[in-house]
């Protein structure tokens, strides 16, 4: 019954790919899950039975203790494919490559983004992801005219594609941008290993930036409060923020 269930789940996500093939592409692993260990308890029961019956018509025990291992190994491989399938999740697994296409064409799209010069998802969830673009706006655009149009891809990204829950955009010549790759992670590198860690340090950065901003903020305000009281105090102002293209 479970295993009737959990095929039926399987066939409303899997579409017209293969089992395999869509448990691998698979962001949300509960119900193939269910699906692996359910055929592999059927298939155990199977050996198991013509283990027991082998070893009664045939009286060789051996059968029985063959069987006892065939069981052992199925059991192990399904084990091995699951943990192998489901352990990027737990660490960070990128969006499928759709999607983050799709949103580096969003981006392209904006006739004041000179070029997208990379994307880095991590799924916090399998309906949740987080993203990281490097752009490079036009140098004719204000402070203001960027906050907008960081503001207009924003809503675009999150119309087009809801499941992005945090988006982070850090404005970065394209130069600087290949260059913090070479530096930090060598030509030799996989481009997913190198990703992976960009986007950790991209997304720290940014965190960090905001935090300092805000800081700023919070210093301005207060020294604006001290002098409409009269007083005159020497306060020592945080570094200046605004997002850093430090790498």
């Amino acid at each position: 019954m479970l295993l009737g269930i959990a095929l039926r789940s399987v066939d409303e996500v899997k579409g017209d790919e293969g089992y395999f093939e869509a448990f691998q592409r698979s962001r949300d692993p509960p119900s193939f899950t269910v699906l692996f260990e359910d055929s592999a308890a059927l298939i155990g029961i199977v050996i198991a039975f013509l283990g027991t019956w082998g070893s009664v018509t045939f009286e060789l025990p051996i059968v029985d203790g063959i069987a006892s291992i065939l069981i052992g190994v199925v059991l192990g491989t399904v084990a091995v494919v699951l943990a192998t399938e489901t352990k990027s999740l737990l660490i960070g697994e990128p969006a499928l490559p759709e999607v983050e296409k799709s949103i580096q064409e969003l981006a392209a799209a904006d006739p004041c983004i000179g070029q997208v010069n990379g994307i880095i998802t991590v799924h916090l969830a399998p309906d949740q992801i987080m993203a990281a673009l490097s752009l490079e706006f036009d140098d004719r655009l204000s402070t203001p005219g960027i906050e907008e149009r960081v503001e207009r891809l924003e809503e675009r990204v999150r119309a087009g594609h809801p499941q992005v829950v945090s988006l982070f955009i850090k404005p970065q010549r394209p130069e600087r941008f290949q260059e913090a790759r070479r530096s930090r992670f060598g030509l030799s590198r996989s481009r997913q290993r190198s990703w992976h860690l960009l986007s950790t340090s991209l997304i720290r950065q940014t965190k960090s930036g905001l935090s300092r901003q805000r800081s700023r903020s919070m210093f301005v305000r207060k020294r604006r409060r001290r002098r409409r009281c009269g007083q005159t105090v020497v306060l020592r102002a945080p570094v200046p923020c605004a997002i850093s293209s430090r790498n």
